[in-house]
């Protein structure tokens, strides 16, 4: 009887450890993995008319008159200057444009189609877009994204010092 007592609290104790280990590892892979592992468990919001400046998703580039500097960064894209600090992906093959890039560099009077700018802070976001939002980190930089998962798209503000330096519209599946 004893034994079986014991044999039950060691199988309990071992499961224990293979559920706290299976946390531990699935919080690592949602802080650390791919940008697309952020996406769970946030509530869709609807990007469906979003913008940046002029130019909206799978908008064909050949409607940007402005573009200029292709260059390869990417196996899979192309990215154009639209503008000072405007830059926009298209994927090789196509001419739908896949993301939408706006750095500190760019005109103060370019902003998302809600209002958002390079600048503005946290609260800011949160206030013009609400508080379903994913957070995560790259280069340095902390980001807190909006996601349309009935479209597949995603918003992106990297902060530096609690201001927006880059606004990211992209298509959800971008490397």
């Amino acid at each position: 009887m004893l034994s079986t007592r014991r044999s039950k609290l060691a199988l309990s104790s071992v499961l224990l450890m293979i559920m706290i280990a299976g946390y531990i590892g699935y919080s690592f892979y949602l802080a650390n993995g791919p940008r697309q592992s952020h996406y769970l468990g946030v509530q869709s919001i609807s990007l469906d008319e979003e913008r940046i400046g002029a130019i909206r998703l799978l908008q064909p580039a050949t409607s940007i008159t402005t573009l200029s500097n292709a260059r390869v960064e990417h196996e899979r894209y192309d990215y154009y200057d639209a503008s000072r600090g405007l830059r926009v992906a298209v994927e090789k093959e196509s001419d739908a444009i896949v993301r939408i890039i706006l750095s500190e560099e760019a005109s103060t009077d370019l902003a998302t189609t809600r209002g958002a700018g390079i600048h503005d802070s946290k609260q800011r976001l949160i206030s013009l877009y609400g508080p379903a939002y994913y957070e995560r980190s790259e280069q340095g930089a902390a980001i807190i994204g909006y996601v349309d998962q009935h479209l597949n798209q995603t918003l992106e503000f990297w902060l530096h010092d609690g201001e927006v330096t880059m606004i990211r519209l992209d298509l959800g599946d971008m490397d």
